[in-house]
């Protein structure tokens, strides 16, 4: 995960975009991924709003968050 941006909107909605690396997959299998993030996302912080950008092999730089 690289490239994190979130945002508070108003005291109800919170925002979040972020990179992320994984291994080269099928735009399908991406649907389930994205769900799985989004599920933990509003759980564990209460985020309403995400935009993931999937990305394979493109960073260079691989140090983890």
């Amino acid at each position: 995960v690289h490239h994190i941006h979130f945002w508070r909107i108003n005291e109800k909605d919170i925002h979040f975009e972020a990179h992320i690396e994984v291994e080269d997959i099928l735009a399908s299998q991406t649907e389930k991924k994205i769900a799985e993030i989004e599920k933990l996302l509003h759980e564990k912080f209460e985020i309403n709003h995400v935009t993931i950008q999937f990305e394979s092999d493109r960073c260079s730089e691989k140090s983890l968050i």
